[in-house]
């Protein structure tokens, strides 16, 4: 099973669209998948005694991270770097147990021409650190709300084809990574 993480809570997000297409992708492969939602987080884990003891209502958060066989993270970048909420996420994760030895791939996304490489880049950085397999084959979306205007015209462009084939490829590189 993957795990598709919509990297920010923010209402009709490019990062959900985007998340709901690869999960699209992911599902005509034959492949089952799991999407989280941020903006479906419990309010309970909000509170500073979250860092301590996790709400039950996390936990089915949690499995569907610490059970995934590949995490696949859209990230839009703000502010330079990676949404406060995916940051926070991850943060409330189990350590080592939520990552370590687990493939993760990126997809980045911005409004400019940079396409959220920033937010990648942070997000490799705390993955690392967090001793997962970084998939090498990144896809970043520039220009999200000119490119991002409908699910059926995205559908139509090359952004899409290299979503496809970063699938093909990150398949691959679970399996080998983990021996199956």
């Amino acid at each position: 099973m993957y795990t598709i993480i919509s990297g920010t809570n923010r209402n009709n997000s490019k990062s959900l669209m985007v998340s709901k297409l690869i999960e699209e992708i992911y599902k005509a492969k034959g492949e089952e998948v799991n999407l989280i939602d941020l903006r479906d987080l419990p309010p309970a884990i909000y509170t500073p005694e979250a860092y301590g003891e996790k709400p039950k209502e996390f936990q089915p958060f949690l499995d569907k991270v610490v059970n995934a066989k590949g995490l696949i993270v859209v990230a839009a970048e703000y502010n330079g770097s990676a949404p406060g909420a995916l940051k926070y996420f991850i943060d409330m994760l189990p350590y080592p147990d939520a990552f370590e030895n687990v493939a993760v791939s990126f997809v980045g996304i911005a409004a400019g021409q940079w396409a959220g490489i920033r937010a990648v880049e942070h997000m490799q950085q705390v993955f690392g650190y967090r001793d997962a397999y970084l998939h090498p084959k990144r896809v970043f979306l520039p220009n999200s709300y000119g490119l991002l205007t409908s699910d059926e015209q995205f559908k139509e462009t090359p952004e899409y084809t290299r979503l496809e084939t970063q699938a093909d490829s990150f398949i691959q590189f679970c399996n080998q990574v983990l021996g199956e």
